[in-house]
């Protein structure tokens, strides 16, 4: 089930849907963040490209990134779990992403945070966002949408 699910990725490549869920999500918990965000690059966040054209797979070592895997495609909270990953990194390191004045240094950010990271926080900062997301009543249809199981 793992190769169909990456094919279908890979022969897809439309990551838009992913990136444009990420900006909700970081909209919906500190529009702060994200309106820095959106200035930086004009509302294009590829800065965050890699992580979901990759599954996060150049972002941890192999260990972490198989126990990461296991989580995403086991599903059991969301089918976008993905997302949740990206927000919660992004979310984590507020005061770096506020502190950056380029979509360059935007760039540098997500090409070099990841490596700092314990998988396990990641992991739990990642599901704690999607049990509040589940909880809250009220949601746009984007973000709902994330919740739900594939």
């Amino acid at each position: 089930e793992l190769l169909p699910m990456l094919r279908d990725r890979l022969l897809t490549l439309d990551l838009s849907p992913q990136l444009s869920s990420t900006a909700d999500l970081i909209l919906h918990f500190d529009s702060q963040l994200h309106q820095h965000i959106e200035q930086l690059t004009g509302g294009h966040w590829l800065f965050c490209f890699r992580w979901f054209l990759l599954m996060f797979k150049n972002e941890f070592k192999m260990s972490d990134i198989l126990q990461l895997w296991d989580v995403m495609f086991s599903q059991h909270t969301t089918a976008h779990f993905e997302i949740f990953v990206a927000s919660g990194i992004i979310l984590m390191h507020k005061e770096q992403v506020l502190a950056c004045d380029t979509s360059d240094q935007l760039l540098h950010f997500a090409q070099s945070v990841t490596a700092k990271l314990s998988i396990e926080t990641v992991i739990s900062y990642a599901r704690d966002l999607s049990g509040k997301i589940s909880a809250t009543e009220g949601l746009s249809d984007s973000l709902i949408a994330l919740v739900k199981q594939a």
